[in-house]
């Protein structure tokens, strides 16, 4: 499905479109200050309830808004004005976008939608998501950005054996998930923009066919080993990405001298690292704040009725012990947290040097991906999941034998290693995202450590993760109880406020 075009003709393209590029100047929307306000704070303790990516909150508030005007909103034209509304609200949209063409492209994608939520008889929580996503796209636009994953891609397919087409979707959903950061939502989307664009087929049986795609990729292995292999090795293609989108005009002209190339590339590596440390603040931050919301969560309508129930009285140690330790934990793990150096800098820009210099033949190791196992390494596989089930078993046993020595009842053990097993996925998670900037392969003792003893625990947080949402009960009151009246009561003053406003001016007419 996914054509693979030779490295030099793609890259040749590229050049030719980001050369023509013009800078947009983008402005801020105004409105009132009381109500902007409100929404601003009302979004800022939502998401809180839910950890996401920075670059992800919008098409989640996008996705969270669609729901409920879905439900409450019987015609899309007045959907697609709520929506920029209150996406203008909370400051999540700008003035300088093309206000009527924007908002007819919204409309149109909702009536499109809403067919298919009627029709196509695929889950409504899938089709709002990707909704979610292809109006994030209309809102945000960069075709920039698509050049990149097409190179990106480029570059990393020839890498593999030409003749193994069927990692091709795969490795594009891997390219999408590494180099964007692509959520489930968003994956779906760029499938059945992929669908339709080279199948033509129409849209109802393209989304169909993007669903069922999607549905197998999760379950597809190829592309997490794929995405493990991308953040290996795409490092040389993000630092041109960000070198372009620092500085469009000297990057075309860095592009040709490799001095000013290392320059360019210096000062954009530096300045992405001090980004990093500034998003693993925020991200640690936001955790902490969604572990601490959680946990009070867990005592007013868990642990509390539960241990008055079950035991003589309230055990202070553990509920303190379960409120302290997963706060001290992500910090501990933060702290943990090796940025890219100085060498990493200098790997990452001979390497993308090398990418644009050699493109048709460019000097990079080939990788091999072989479907069939030997008889001896599904031997050696099997060995490896029995030893890893043992150390999981061990870890856990191990966790359950020291807070029984303290004195923890099981409903204190069970909300320890949740709390324990979240703050362990987000760290490393969070961690993740500085692969793409680090050349070597390997990892220091302490790095390697640390992965082993909370492998289990990221495992578990996880899955925990992936359906925390859906048990979460403050969600639940904050976008079906509290926010639709919440919203109906700002538009109402919104509306007060723009009629006031009409007023004054006709009085001074």
């Amino acid at each position: 499905m996914v054509r693979c075009d030779g490295m030099d003709r793609v890259f040749s393209r590229w050049m030719t479109e980001l050369s023509l590029k013009k800078g947009v100047a983008v402005g801020v929307n105004s409105g009132q200050g009381a109500v902007k306000a409100a929404a601003r704070a009302y979004e800022a303790a939502r998401n809180a309830l839910e950890y996401r990516a920075e670059h992800l909150v919008r098409r989640a508030a996008i996705e969270r808004i669609l729901k409920r005007e879905l439900v409450l909103a019987e015609e899309p034209e007045i959907a697609a004005d709520h929506l920029d509304q209150e996406l203008s609200w909370a400051d999540y949209t700008g003035e300088g976008e093309e206000q009527q063409k924007t908002r007819n492209l919204i409309i149109a994608t909702l009536k499109k939608y809403k067919f298919f939520i009627a029709e196509s008889g695929l889950e409504r929580n899938w089709l709002t998501g990707v909704m979610s996503a292809e109006i994030e796209n209309i809102l945000n636009s960069n075709p920039d950005y698509g050049l990149f994953s097409k190179l990106g891609y480029a570059f990393m397919r020839r890498k593999f054996d030409v003749k193994n087409s069927n990692i091709d979707l795969p490795l594009s959903i891997a390219i999408e998930r590494v180099m964007n950061q692509a959520d489930d939502q968003v994956v779906s989307f760029k499938l059945f923009l992929l669908i339709q664009s080279q199948t033509h087929e129409n849209p109802m049986e393209a989304i169909k066919k993007a669903y069922e795609i999607f549905m197998a990729s999760k379950n597809n292995k190829l592309t997490g080993k794929l995405s493990n292999i991308v953040k290996k090795n795409v490092g040389p293609i993000i630092i041109l990405r960000d070198m372009y989108f620092t500085n469009p005009e000297e990057f075309l002209t860095a592009l040709t001298e490799k001095e000013n190339f290392e320059k360019l590339g210096g000062l954009v590596f530096d300045e992405q690292v001090y980004r990093m440390k500034e998003r693993i603040g925020r991200a640690t931050v936001r955790s902490l704040i969604y572990i601490f919301l959680t946990k009070m969560l867990f005592v007013f309508i868990l642990e509390v009725p539960i241990q008055k129930f079950t035991q003589s009285g309230i055990n202070m140690t553990a509920m303190g012990i379960n409120l302290a330790l997963p706060l001290a934990l992500m910090w501990f793990l933060a702290g943990t947290i090796r940025l890219p150096g100085k060498s990493d800098k200098e790997k990452l820009l001979k390497e993308s040097w090398q990418v644009t210099r050699e493109l048709s033949t460019a000097a990079t190791e080939e990788i091999k991906l072989t479907q069939k196992k030997t008889q001896m390494a599904e031997i050696a596989s099997r060995v490896f999941y029995i030893l890893y089930s043992i150390f999981f078993v061990l870890i856990f046993t191990a966790i359950f034998w020291m807070l029984k020595k303290v004195q923890f009842g099981i409903i204190d053990m069970v909300i320890f290693l949740f709390f324990t097993s979240v703050v362990s996925f987000f760290a490393f998670r969070i961690r993740q995202n500085l692969v793409l900037y680090k050349i070597s392969k390997g990892r220091n003792r302490e790095e390697t450590l640390v992965d082993l003893l909370l492998l289990p625990l990221v495992v578990a947080g996880s899955a925990i993760s992936k359906e925390v949402s859906r048990l979460n009960f403050l969600i639940f009151i904050f976008d079906f109880v509290l926010e639709a009246p919440f919203k109906s009561i700002l538009r109402f003053i919104d509306g007060w406020f723009e009629f006031l406003s009409i007023r004054k001016e006709e009085v001074m007419e």
